[in-house]
């Protein structure tokens, strides 16, 4: 996608030679504008604002076309507001008499504003971002708190959801090392359903209850839930089936559960940033190339492997 920048100048007494820009990145389907009306940054546009005295004070919001929502302000490197989920003030009134925020003022620094949106999931369980004691956050790649990391063989990541008090984990295993199919990914009944993402099983635990665990298909990235108070479902030998990263579809037995879809798709590279039990941790997982948070079926994901009945 081609952006376009547009540049805003902000005009009153004095212009320094250099002025300190707010660069507003909009993405498609968005509109980022102030509630004065002076900006407004269309979608695909990259706008810069330069603020060049102790004058300026603006607050931006966001407007979505429908069939998205806003969930907030990416958090990022000399980013501005990172993390919130509301409308961004920006103001220097408050510059006066501080020699640092005037120096960065007259500077010519860039600061970010961006958006972070996410397709509407009709009835899904919305993500929740709840810190755990000696688990570092992890950010997905706009930014976004989605959790916090367990680790261990599965690469598993702790997430909650609104309105429901139980920690869910979720492994990465499968996206970041292309293993086989693990017990954690989703489960189709028929290629249809596989094709059309839709009535998702999860596998129950080795005692057939209902685990607190999120699921998801390698390459497809939408994370599911079991449905709360569900029951589980006995499948017989090969009547159900799940595609792995380097493995044939692969059909299975057993017992199952229902899935509910949350309103998150996994955007790599994810990264995981905080004080744990070993120390300060910091990586980057690439997992392949960053998938985009809107694309439900990103390039490479098939349903279409011929089915290979075992019974595992």
């Amino acid at each position: 996608m081609a952006s376009i920048v547009k540049r805003f100048l902000i005009l009153f007494v004095i212009i320094p030679l250099a002025a300190c820009k707010i660069r507003i990145v909009v993405p498609d389907g968005t509109t980022v504008v102030s509630d004065s009306q002076a900006f407004r940054c269309d979608a695909g546009q990259v706008c810069e604002i330069d603020v060049v005295d102790v004058f300026f004070d603006e607050t931006f919001d966001v407007e979505t076309d429908e069939g998205l929502e806003f969930i907030e302000w990416r958090w990022q490197d000399r980013g501005l507001c990172g993390g919130r989920g509301e409308p961004c003030r920006l103001t220097t009134t408050g510059f006066v008499g501080n020699e640092t925020l005037i120096g960065i003022l007259e500077s010519d620094q860039s600061f970010f504003l961006e958006p972070v949106v996410w397709p509407v999931v009709e009835g899904a369980y919305r993500l929740e971002y709840r810190e755990i004691d000696d688990e570092p956050i992890v950010r997905d790649a706009n930014g976004v708190a989605i959790g916090s990391w367990q680790g261990g063989p599965e690469d598993n990541l702790s997430m909650h959801f609104e309105g429901l008090p139980d920690t869910y984990t979720i492994s990465l295993a499968d996206d970041l090392y292309g293993s086989e199919p693990d017990p954690f990914n989703l489960f189709y009944r028929n290629q249809e359903d596989c094709q059309a993402d839709r009535n998702p099983l999860g596998r129950a635990d080795e005692r057939g209850v209902r685990p607190n665990r999120a699921y998801h298909q390698i390459n497809r990235r939408r994370v599911y839930i079991p449905a709360p108070d569900s029951v589980a479902i006995t499948e017989r030998p090969g009547s159900v089936f799940s595609v792995g990263g380097a493995a044939d579809t692969l059909a299975f037995e057993g017992s199952f559960f229902p899935l509910v879809a949350s309103n998150y798709f996994v955007a790599f590279p994810l990264t995981i940033k905080g004080l744990g039990t070993y120390g300060e941790l910091y990586y980057y997982f690439l997992g392949g190339d960053p998938v985009p948070a809107l694309s439900p079926v990103p390039p490479g994901s098939s349903c279409s492997a011929e089915l290979r009945a075992l019974s595992l």
